[in-house]
């Protein structure tokens, strides 16, 4: 069942994860040393956040017992863009399987860049069910 009056994904927890701001270290004589750039899936945190909106479906069973909740799950992006080592962190165990079925059913990322080379990566993604 995923009427949208039954779920609400949080675009702004999304958000907060899946900057694509380009981080940089600097010496103490202030010369760049790294330059890191985040993951990022394919159309950015818009997409993101319509891919899970798109394949999130609200457990019957949770339906059933009114659980709401904010599901965290983490997971690893691989230099291949692969996702891999998801797992739900916190949030209601009637919903925890869900989130992490959504995350896995990932398209490949752009893998995060370190110094101009692909890098594995570490997310954490909050999703939120919220019954209406």
């Amino acid at each position: 069942m995923k009427p949208l009056s039954i779920f609400t994904f949080c675009l702004l927890m999304a958000l907060n994860g899946f900057s694509q701001d380009k981080k940089v270290a600097q010496d103490s004589l202030g010369i760049d040393t790294m330059k890191v750039q985040d993951a990022e899936f394919p159309g950015g945190a818009p997409g993101w956040a319509r891919f899970i909106s798109k394949n999130l479906n609200y457990p019957k069973s949770a339906i059933k017992n009114h659980v709401q909740g904010v599901v965290v799950v983490k997971f690893i992006v691989d230099v291949n863009g692969n996702i891999s080592d998801v797992m739900a962190i916190e949030g209601p165990d009637e919903l925890r399987a869900e989130a992490v079925r959504v995350v896995k059913k990932s398209p490949k990322w752009t893998p995060a860049q370190k110094n101009g080379k692909a890098a594995k990566s570490y997310k954490r993604q909050p999703i939120t069910f919220r019954l209406g």
